[in-house]
């Protein structure tokens, strides 16, 4: 197993428990399915914000400056987890890490939800 396979297979792990975190919060216990989804629509948005700066060059710290200021537990975390991922030159390569970063995100999220819920 090479490191990057590593660095995927820890950063899914890290994602997951983050998500099932956030998500097992008690002043979440009460949200519907609905209002669960539009969070992993929220967490998915604010992955692609931030892998799209960090592929256009954006400091790792004034991310993590950002998201403390905005009281963002949870963009602390997707900075970090962007930064494990590589920095592209190729404009196509750039927007494809973007989307998929952001993607990967929202369907751990969703898998959350679907232990949760049982779909």
């Amino acid at each position: 197993m090479n490191i990057k396979n590593i660095t995927n297979t820890l950063s899914k792990y890290i994602i997951a428990f983050f998500i099932a975190i956030v998500l097992s919060n008690p002043t979440f216990a009460q949200e519907t399915r609905e209002e669960y989804t539009k969070k992993c629509e929220m967490i998915k948005g604010l992955a692609y914000d931030i892998m799209k700066a960090r592929q256009n060059g954006a400091d790792a710290a004034h991310l993590m400056q950002v998201s403390r200021r905005n009281d963002l537990p949870i963009g602390e975390t997707i900075v970090k987890l962007a930064f494990m991922e590589p920095q592209w030159i190729i404009e196509e390569s750039k927007q494809r890490e973007t989307i998929e970063f952001s993607n990967r995100l929202y369907m751990q999220c969703m898998k959350v939800l679907g232990d949760k819920y049982g779909y």
